[in-house]
């Protein structure tokens, strides 16, 4: 740690103040059923755990669930990304229902009483903390982390009273965006029920996703074809939240020619295919092309005539459920093309499908409103734990 510890605070390695273990694998056969288990898509996706966030289930004795089991206070990392930036994020777990947890996971438990749960939430999320992670995460295609190195990671940690009220204050925080968010959830809700009329409005049939969209995956291009500028590259990682995003993989301007099939153009609807993001989709809104990487899926209209292309990012909101309980089937979270293109759907005429697109798009630009205020909350509160968790401003206690 660079800058001066804290009056009254200490310093202490992870390895002092947890014991790690990784999580249960299992055959394929297994998952599904069975006890609830924990996946590295809750770990990325939540700060804190309970019982009823979890989704994955598997078929685990009770000599192997006491082994593999995960109480109230154990800290959740997940130990394998597609991304440097995403290895060792954190989750704690704050209920007293037992469950398990899956082999990409490390479960951290707490050897003493020295940090307050509610704490757990936010003190792995410092600037600092996290450079320390991410610089012992190893691996060229994925990165990886093991016991041993989130062991060697240390952690300022102030007095028990200042944790729990640097803690209730950013709680304060996660109210507001937790209501904002559920304003959000509210407004695609109402998506969601003009989609169920929508799609009731045809008899039922036999036909799929794949009649009306091609799901077409990239290329599997190299790292080693990695430059720091040039066309973009989309990956897995780019796509959350409904949007896409251009970070720092690019390839050479000529592969845009090289591998036209590959192109991805302002309006096209992505889909991540594997890893933490599985099942989540994006519209790409850059006016330049990109390159579509390997385990990411473009959705491509068949007949215009028979389809609206905007209908496919509601359609998919109605059916991202399917999608993730497809994904969700083994430890580490895949779905195909043939597995989305597969999905029964049953679209009413095109002329339907334009209008309900319309009202959809309106709703879509009040979200775009919310999305910003939820936007500077995160923004808000970030800039709070940078200050509080590192001491730069102290609470009263």
């Amino acid at each position: 740690m660079s800058h001066r510890l804290p009056d009254g605070w200490t310093t202490k390695s992870l390895g002092e103040l947890f014991e790690f273990k990784n999580g249960f694998n299992a055959d394929r056969s297994m998952y599904g059923r069975g006890r609830k288990f924990i996946n590295i898509v809750e770990v990325i996706n939540k700060q804190s755990l309970y019982e009823k966030d979890i989704p994955g289930q598997v078929d685990i004795s009770d000599d192997s669930f006491d082994l593999y089991s995960v109480r109230k206070g154990d800290v959740l990392f997940n130990r394998t990304s597609e991304t440097p930036e995403e290895i060792g994020l954190t989750a704690v777990y704050l209920d007293d229902k037992p469950v398990t947890f899956g082999g990409f996971v490390i479960r951290a438990r707490p050897i003493g009483k020295e940090l307050d749960q509610n704490f757990c939430k936010y003190c792995f999320s410092t600037s600092t903390v996290r450079k320390e992670i991410i610089k012992r995460g190893q691996g060229a295609i994925r990165t990886n982390i093991g016991q041993g190195d989130l062991s060697d990671v240390c952690l300022q940690i102030p007095s028990k009273r200042e944790q729990e009220k640097i803690a209730k204050i950013l709680s304060t925080w996660d109210v507001g965006i937790e209501k904002l968010t559920s304003l959000i959830k509210c407004l695609k809700g109402e998506q969601l029920f003009f989609l169920s009329l929508l799609l009731g409005q045809k008899e039922k049939g036999n036909t799929v996703l794949g009649d009306y969209f091609q799901v077409k995956n990239g290329f599997a291009f190299k790292s080693r074809d990695f430059k720091k500028s040039g066309t973009p590259l989309i990956r897995i990682s780019n796509i959350n939240g409904g949007i896409v995003s251009i970070d720092g993989a690019f390839l050479p301007n000529e592969y845009l020619e090289m591998y036209k099939d590959f192109q991805v153009e302002k309006g096209d609807i992505l889909i991540a295919m594997s890893g933490a993001t599985t099942g989540k989709f994006g519209i790409y809104q850059y006016d330049n092309p990109s390159l579509l990487n390997q385990r990411v899926g473009k959705f491509q209209a068949i007949d215009r005539k028979v389809v609206d292309p905007r209908i496919v990012r509601y359609v998919l909101y109605h059916l991202q459920p399917k999608i993730y309980d497809i994904a969700a089937g083994g430890a580490q979270p895949n779905i195909s093309s043939s597995n989305i293109e597969s999905i029964p759907l049953n679209l009413p005429d095109v002329k339907a499908q334009r209008l309900i697109c319309d009202l959809f798009d309106a709703i879509e630009r009040s979200i775009a409103i919310y999305n910003k205020h939820l936007c500077l909350l995160n923004s808000q509160k970030h800039g709070l734990m940078q200050q509080l968790l590192t001491g730069k401003k102290r609470v009263k206690v």
